[in-house]
C-alpha cells in the first residue's frame, strides 16, 4: 500500500510528462514534407546563411566556410606559405551584395590591408565576426522569418521546468522538506545535458556524427542529475515511487528534444538544404562529371557549402579525378 508521499511522487511525475506530451502534440508539425534532390544551394543561400537555417546559430565551421566563399566568387585569393596559410585580397564587394559579406571582408582585411596571416589575426576580428553573425541573422530572417516557431523555446524551457518539479518534489516528499536544497547539483546536469541534447538533435539531419555524439552526452548528463537525486537521497529504483519518477524524467528529456518546431517557411527550406547535403555526402561521380562539364568550376562553387555540412573531406575526394580528366583546375591553396 503505497503512503501519501510516494503517491504524491507518482501523482506530479505522471502529471509533468502527460503535460509535456500535450504540449508537443498540441504544437507538432502534422503535414510530413517531402525531402528533394538538389545539387546547387537554394535560391542563392551563402554558406552562412544555411549555417544560420540549421539552428540559428553560426559555430566557427560555419564562419570560415565564408573563406572559400568569399575565394570562389573571385573577391579574396587563398595561398600556402611557409607560415602558413595566406589570404590575399583580391577586390572589394560588389555593391548588392549581403552587408555581412562587407563585414567578413573587413574582419580579415581591416582598413588598406590586403594581406591576412592566420597566426596574427587584427585586434579587432572577434568583434566584426560578431557583427556579421547579427547581419546573417537579420538577412535570413528579412528573407525567410524565423527558423523555429518562437512557442518551441518556450515549450523546451518548459519541459526544463517540469524535470526540476519532479527532483524537488521527490526530495521532499521521499526525504524531508528541506532535502529540495539538494536539487541545485542534479539540477545543473539534467538542464545542462538537454541544452546539450538540444543541439544534437538540431543538426542530426545535417551532421549526423556529431548529432549522436551530442544526443549520447547530453543524455548522460541528464541522468547523471538524476543519479545523484537518487544518491544523496538513498532511494533506488526498484520502489515503485521512485522508479516512476525516474521514467518519467526520461521522457522529459526525449519529449523536450522533439519540442521545438521549425517555421512553416524553414521546414520548407530544409527539405532542400537536407537533399543538397545527402548530394554532397553521397555525390555519384557520372552526374559530378555532367555538372562539371557544364561548368568546370562547380567543383569549388560547392566546396563552401562542404564546409558547412563538415563534408570537406567526402567531397575533395573528387578533386583528383576531375583534374585528371581536365573536368576541373586544382587552385593553390585550396
Amino acid at each position: 500500500m503505497l503512503n501519501i508521499n510516494s503517491a504524491v511522487v507518482i501523482g506530479v511525475s505522471l502529471l509533468t510528462v502527460l503535460m509535456a506530451l500535450f504540449l508537443w502534440l498540441k504544437y507538432k508539425r502534422s503535414e510530413s514534407l517531402v525531402q528533394t534532390v538538389e545539387f546547387y544551394p537554394q535560391d542563392g543561400l551563402t554558406p552562412a546563411e544555411i549555417g544560420y537555417a540549421l539552428d540559428e546559430n553560426l559555430e566557427d565551421r560555419e564562419i570560415m566556410s565564408m573563406v572559400y566563399y568569399l575565394a570562389d566568387k573571385g573577391y579574396i585569393s587563398i595561398k600556402s606559405s611557409n607560415k602558413g596559410i595566406l589570404l590575399k585580397k583580391i577586390r572589394d564587394i560588389d555593391e548588392g551584395e549581403p552587408d555581412y559579406l562587407t563585414t567578413f571582408m573587413g574582419a580579415y582585411f581591416p582598413g588598406q590591408a590586403k594581406v591576412f596571416d592566420m597566426k596574427n589575426a587584427p585586434h579587432d576580428f572577434i568583434k566584426q565576426f560578431a557583427q556579421a553573425w547579427i547581419q546573417v541573422q537579420i538577412g535570413y530572417e528579412k528573407k525567410y522569418g524565423e527558423v523555429y516557431k518562437n512557442e518551441s523555446f518556450t515549450r523546451r524551457f518548459v519541459c526544463i521546468i517540469f524535470a526540476i518539479i519532479n527532483m524537488v518534489v521527490c526530495c521532499m516528499a521521499l526525504m524531508e522538506v528541506a532535502a529540495f536544497a539538494l536539487v541545485y547539483i542534479p539540477a545543473f546536469f539534467t538542464t545542462g545535458g538537454m541544452l546539450v541534447a538540444w543541439k544534437g538533435y538540431d543538426n542530426y539531419h545535417v551532421k549526423p556524427s556529431m548529432g549522436k555524439f551530442l544526443i549520447a552526452l547530453g543524455a548522460i548528463l541528464y541522468e547523471t542529475g538524476i543519479g545523484l537525486v537518487l544518491l544523496m537521497t538513498e532511494l533506488s529504483l526498484a520502489r515503485i515511487d521512485v522508479a516512476t519518477f525516474f521514467v518519467a524524467e526520461a521522457a522529459i528529456f526525449i519529449l523536450s528534444m522533439v519540442m521545438a518546431t521549425r517555421s512553416d517557411k524553414n521546414a520548407e527550406l530544409m527539405m532542400k538544404i537536407y537533399g543538397f547535403r545527402d548530394f554532397i555526402k553521397d555525390a555519384e561521380y557520372d552526374r559530378l562529371v555532367l555538372l562539371s562539364q557544364e561548368d568546370p568550376e562547380y567543383y569549388y562553387h560547392i566546396l563552401p557549402y562542404a564546409v558547412v555540412f563538415g563534408m570537406e573531406g567526402k567531397w575533395s575526394k573528387h578533386l583528383d579525378k576531375l583534374a585528371i580528366q581536365n573536368l576541373t583546375t586544382k587552385r593553390e591553396g585550396w
